[in-house]
């Protein structure tokens, strides 16, 4: 969302609680070798996956085979923007072969997304949330556990920008990663492996520039700064590479690489008891609970320290997604326009923060991952953005502000994302109310909504009795 004024944080108190609970990712320490080159020493650690892969399947396998410029597949992810069909499978060029592995670079752009989510001069590619999606989301999405095995983690260089020196970062390590600026120059030495088209999947997620079609290239990010702090560059739709850069928060198409042993490791087959799926269910009910717990009476705690009144806190639990983990909301009740929230899961026996810029309302579509929250600017203006929980945060799935001005009785100025039109005095509010109908529409429900009435008041006793 543009304006600043729609996107507060939730208060000292819970950025501060936050902070402490809620653990940082961790970064790579040291130097790390040449860009590119597998890590032999992490790859050996990767866990084996269930399925047994024989040696003669192994010796057929197409990977083995492969040369560099073909064309293979591995992996599958959605593509046509039909979940009904299930996902395609994703093909490759392959860019390098070393002994008993590929350097694959996707064939078109899967997925259309910012680089980091927000405007942020820090930013590098060990910190973008485009490299925590490819290694978290992506990575489980697309790949089986036969398929992960095969992945290797690759030691990645992060240099500056060679013209105008903007830091690259720190250098990490990374199981998908996109290419350099540099690489794309080393690899990209034909058409194929530098325009890339995207898919129906990536193009329903909308680009910030002009919207191409299936069969058109598309702009897509590469990991190296840009020009200025806050930026990286890009292949252009027509395949050119520059030094420039893009703002890191626009959206651009997302082209991932990565290297893959042509040899699958065998693997042990495992069985186990249906006896234990009781008890480690409960475990994983304890687990949440306390987190939970602990988190919400670590917030009274400091609201005792700092001698707040508690009368407006509240908070609940929900099915966001659809698995055994209930979310945690929580509301502060403070704020000159609404409450303001926080989404939190249980990750690693912790409460782990999803969301904590909402405020005014929050509403969400239970078991759809996607909640929303809508702000009211002034008397004629709002704003309002669509997201979905992911495994490593959140993406933001549609943006939007409005505006209006009454002409006369009959007539207004209906702005909407910066573009005016003249509409009839009675249809404002049908045009506000249907920004949150195309949703309803889309998961076939109306969204639940969450205000300073709904959940629990926060106190001891409350917290106990229904964080469980």
């Amino acid at each position: 969302m543009k304006a600043k004024l729609f996107r507060l944080g939730c208060g000292v108190l819970i950025a501060a609680l936050l902070a402490s609970t809620a653990g940082c990712g961790g970064k790579t320490d040291g130097e790390q070798t040449t860009a590119l080159i597998p890590d032999e020493t992490t790859a050996a650690q990767t866990t084996a996956a269930e399925e047994t892969t024989t040696a003669a399947a192994a010796a057929d396998d197409p990977l083995k085979k492969a040369q560099e410029g073909d064309t293979v597949t591995f992996g599958a992810f959605e593509q046509d923007n039909n979940d009904a069909n299930g996902k395609e499978p994703i093909e490759w060029i392959v860019l390098a072969k070393r002994e008993d592995a590929l350097l694959l670079l996707s064939r078109r752009a899967l997925s259309s997304r910012p680089y980091h989510i927000s405007e942020d001069e820090t930013v590098t590619w060990e910190t973008c949330t485009l490299r925590q999606w490819l290694n978290d989301e992506f990575y489980k999405a697309a790949f089986s556990e036969q398929e992960q095995a095969q992945i290797k983690t690759t030691a990645v260089a992060n240099e500056d920008n060679p013209e105008y020196g903007t830091p690259g970062g720190r250098n990490t390590e990374d199981k998908v990663f996109l290419l350099s600026l540099a690489e794309n120059q080393q690899y990209a030495s034909s058409d194929e492996t530098r325009i890339h088209t995207p898919t129906a999947a990536a193009i329903a997620q909308g680009f910030d520039d002009e919207t191409p079609g299936e069969q058109d290239g598309c702009s897509w990010w590469l990991r190296s700064p840009g020009d200025f702090k806050g930026s990286a560059c890009l292949v252009t739709q027509f395949g050119v590479a520059h030094n420039l850069g893009s703002y890191s928060n626009r959206k651009n198409g997302v082209v991932p690489a990565l290297w893959v042993e042509t040899q699958p490791a065998p693997a042990e087959t495992t069985q186990r008891p249906a006896a234990t799926e009781a008890p480690a269910a409960q475990k994983a009910s304890a687990e949440w609970a306390g987190a939970y717990q602990n988190y919400l009476l670590d917030v009274l705690a400091k609201m005792e320290e700092e001698d707040y009144d508690n009368d407006d806190f509240r908070f609940g639990l929900i099915e966001l997604n659809d698995d055994d983990v209930p979310e945690l909301w929580f509301t502060d009740g403070i704020g000159a326009h609404g409450p303001k929230y926080v989404i939190l899961t249980c990750r690693g026996g912790k409460a782990t923060a999803v969301f904590e810029e909402g405020y005014n309302e929050l509403e969400y579509y239970e078991k759809q991952s996607v909640f929303y929250i809508f702000g009211i600017g002034g008397a004629t203006s709002g704003a309002g953005s669509y997201y979905k929980m992911t495994d490593s945060g959140y993406d933001v799935l549609d943006e939007f502000e409005y505006e209006y001005q009454w002409e006369d009785e009959t007539k207004a100025n209906w702005t909407l994302n910066g573009k005016t039109e003249v509409i009839a005095s009675d249809d404002v509010n049908k045009k506000i109310d249907g920004l949150r109908q195309q949703y309803d529409e889309r998961y076939s429900k109306k969204a639940t909504v969450i205000d300073e009435k709904s959940g629990f008041p926060l106190t001891a006793d409350s917290v106990k009795k229904n964080c469980k």
